[in-house]
């Protein structure tokens, strides 16, 4: 994808993931495709450098996302499969592979009114009657619904 030439993660090895390619990034961190070597499959691997986060606890949050999404059993969100935060310059989100196109990508082609519903947090998507957007609104409504609760039990 937008893998820079001088990468110096593709090739390395995390416990039994060795990473191929990059495939995506942001401010949190960015992701691979990775082989478990164990399992002879592909995965996604969100990599987190340390010193993304100013502190300690600013870097539990990718621990604590990892964990609620964990915790979601629905078609349209990402399973997570794994924390890895024992190597000595990143921590790492195991997570399902999912084959297509990128955000970035569909945005690209996309109709607006999806895409301004998305930015709005959701109120308004699928009501256009594509199923493809009702299908992704309900992993988003089961994505929220997780984190209320969890929020919720925290306190």
């Amino acid at each position: 994808m937008d893998e820079p030439s001088h990468d110096p993660m593709i090739g390395r090895r995390i416990r039994h993931y060795r990473i191929q390619e990059r495939i995506g990034g942001g401010r949190q961190g960015v992701v691979y495709r990775a082989r478990n070597e164990r399992l002879d499959c592909d995965v996604a691997l969100k990599v987190v450098l340390h010193g993304t986060f100013p502190d300690v606890d600013s870097r539990r949050l990718t621990e604590r996302e990892a964990r609620a999404l964990a915790q979601i059993s629905h078609p349209s969100v990402v399973v997570v499969h794994d924390f890895i935060d024992d190597e000595p310059d990143c921590d790492c989100v195991v997570m399902e592979l999912g084959e297509g196109r990128s955000l970035k990508e569909m945005m690209s082609g996309s109709r607006l009114p999806q895409l301004d519903a998305l930015r709005l947090g959701v109120r308004g998507f699928g009501e256009s009657g594509d199923p493809k957007a009702l299908y992704a609104k309900h992993g988003l409504d089961a994505a929220g619904i997780a984190a209320s609760v969890r929020r919720f039990l925290s306190r």
